[in-house]
């Protein structure tokens, strides 16, 4: 699933600090979520144990951090967009 570029608000974290902070989303690690806040300040929320809302017009979606699919390796996203790594490249014409 891909947000970035979304606002996501932190609803519930481990850390109390951390709840009600929202922010677009510019990264997403295999275990945080970089948050932009409008003050231009990094935040960065770990997804284990956190709620996040996601606004989407006149609807919320409420995202557990736990419930995240799991990011894809390079590999395999190198696979989906149709290249092998180590692949013969085509010679080049004269």
């Amino acid at each position: 699933m891909d947000l970035h570029g979304a606002f996501v608000t932190v609803i519930s974290a481990p850390c109390p600090q951390r709840c009600g902070l929202g922010g677009i989303l510019v990264m997403r690690t295999a275990g945080a979520m970089h948050l932009l806040s409008p003050q231009n300040t990094l935040h960065v929320v770990p997804t284990k144990g956190s709620q996040f809302v996601l606004a989407l017009g006149p609807h919320e979606f409420t995202i557990r951090g736990a419930a995240l699919p799991p990011l894809p390796r390079g590999a395999q996203r190198a696979q989906r967009a149709g290249l092998k790594e180590n692949a013969p490249r085509p010679l080049a014409r004269e």
